[in-house]
């Protein structure tokens, strides 16, 4: 077996339909191709119930990495909080109870926050609706929105017809202000320029007055086709709804990543990175934990996980090296390692300073510099495994633009030849590519032409390469391959990893050893 692996995760590199809304497929790709003919290939399911969401829900970058690190599926954030509302358990929630009785006891105000989104990969409507109906059952009328408009889990102008349903008169809440997900969610480190703004709506109501959001963004949406909710700036529909002193505020974000920075800047009270204005006597609480570095009280906490991949690997004495740029660093560090913080022993990060230019201008973000630190890294030879994350594919299928997408494909592939060349001029290195979840594959909807920016619920690749599983495939052998579906899960993948280092497969982990399908 083999001594050393290079497990690459191509974040929204999915394996879709073979037509012209999928750039992979229309794009020259020798090197995917050569994988495809010389060794082992196959689909993963990376959606719905096999990563632990409802049946056909697109898979998520968060879960995708909690799976594959944990080789477990877990019940996850949103069918979790959707159950508890179907059942009614959700609004016997303590947590949740005392953020009514608490609005009760000082000011009656209190502040919802979070994304406002089709999809369901970061936040629900389902779940908003929910919240503004048991507050108004509490009998709590000061309820003021503040709400990220999306254009990446959900279709790029799509925030308009949201807000409308939201005129509902059983939902009785007062917009307060509207900021697009790349200000509030930003994920780069990019406090100055996005998170800044976002917190200055929210609590010094900065921004751009209107008293007909639907209405301004019905212009907008006229006035361009490439518009993107995702990047409005900031709106303050009603000045007065302001997060105050003594007011509560409640996050309904689902998952952690995208709400972190805005999360920090409002809550703690030394924060530095750009100046605040601190709220006294505020209770903040989230609908889940946003992890150990937020400490606010949750409605829903996380499951407990028995293990993972790098904790099983730290306690074999073997030296791991997670790579990635810093949009995706809570992937590895955080959701890989099963929802820990800390670093294992033996284990070494190199977190990549973000591209200063635009998606559109720089589409490969910094694929060159994940692969040359790979590269470096697999000529020390000091690590056992490395585990390494392309943020790229995700961001570009999150723009909608095939021209872009196309022009991405050729040029990464390139980036693969120089691993698949330097994997097999080694005895000991063995190479795994697979995704987290699909996204790149459907640039798209082919049906009616528009672009589509969301995730969705294709399976993944998977390849295995290395010297011993080279053989050369027939055509027809190659056809079946690609129509055959998928051999697995994304919780079969550190069970292979496992067996390929000829370690036991973990208690804890439900996954198999993919290896069994290719020997």
């Amino acid at each position: 077996m083999s001594t050393r692996i290079l497990f690459l995760i191509l974040d929204g590199w999915g394996v879709g339909e073979y037509n012209q809304s999928n750039p992979i497929y229309s794009s020259k790709t020798p090197n995917f191709d050569y994988l495809t003919s010389y060794f082992p290939y196959c689909t993963l399911q990376a959606s719905g119930i096999t990563v632990g969401l409802p049946w056909k829900e697109a898979g998520s970058s968060e879960i995708g990495h909690l799976t594959l690190g944990t080789g477990s599926v877990y019940l996850q954030n949103y069918p979790k909080i959707t159950l508890a509302i179907q059942k009614g358990t959700f609004f016997d929630n303590p947590p949740l109870n005392h953020t009514a009785k608490n609005a009760k006891e000082k000011n009656g105000r209190i502040h919802l926050v979070g994304l406002l989104s089709e999809g369901a990969q970061q936040a629900s409507f389902e779940h908003l609706e929910a919240l503004i109906k048991f507050f108004n059952k509490n009998e709590l009328e000061k309820i003021f929105l503040h709400l990220f408009v999306d254009g990446q889990d959900s279709p790029p102008q799509s925030a308009g017809d949201l807000l409308y349903k939201l005129k509902d008169p059983d939902l009785r809440a007062t917009l307060a202000t509207i900021v697009g997900r790349s200000y509030a969610m930003d994920i780069k480190g990019d406090y100055h320029l996005k998170t800044q703004r976002a917190y200055n709506a929210l609590i010094k109501g900065i921004g751009k007055a209107t008293a007909d959001p639907i209405a301004y963004l019905r212009t907008k949406y006229n006035g361009s086709s490439a518009y993107n909710d995702s990047d409005t700036e900031p709106l303050i529909i009603d000045p007065e709804g302001t997060v105050q002193d003594g007011d509560t505020v409640l996050f309904f974000n689902f998952e952690s990543q995208g709400m972190m920075q805005l999360v920090e800047s409002m809550t703690r009270p030394a924060f530095e990175k750009f100046p605040t204005l601190f709220r006294k006597d505020v209770l903040y609480t989230s609908l889940v934990s946003y992890g150990p570095h937020i400490s606010i009280p949750a409605c829903f906490e996380p499951d407990p996980i028995q293990t993972s991949l790098p904790l099983l690997l730290s306690s074999n004495e073997k030296t791991q090296l997670k790579v990635t740029e810093k949009s995706k660093e809570l992937l590895l560090s955080y959701f890989f390692n099963g929802l820990r913080h800390e670093a294992f022993p033996e284990e070494y990060q190199k977190i990549i300073p973000p591209s200063p230019e635009t998606i559109l201008k720089n589409p490969l973000m910094r694929s060159k510099e994940i692969t040359e630190t790979i590269l470096s890294a697999m000529d020390e030879r000091a690590y056992d495994a490395i585990f390494a994350n392309y943020p790229a594919p995700d961001a570009v299928g999150h723009s909608g633009n095939f021209n872009l997408a196309t022009k991405f494909v050729a040029e990464f592939d390139q980036y693969m030849h120089f691993i698949i060349k330097k994997v097999l001029d080694s005895s000991d290195w063995t190479l795994i590519i697979t995704a987290d979840h699909g996204n790149l594959e459907r640039i798209y909807n082919p049906k009616t032409g528009s672009p589509d920016t969301e995730h969705t619920g294709f399976p993944v690749p998977f390849y295995l390469v290395s010297r011993p599983f080279f053989r050369k495939k027939t055509e027809s052998d190659i056809a079946r391959e690609k129509s055959s579906p998928p051999k697995g899960t994304l919780e079969d993948v550190a069970p292979t990893i496992l067996h390929l280092l000829g370690l036991p497969a973990s208690v804890g982990m439900h996954g198999k050893s993919l290896l069994h399908e290719f020997l």
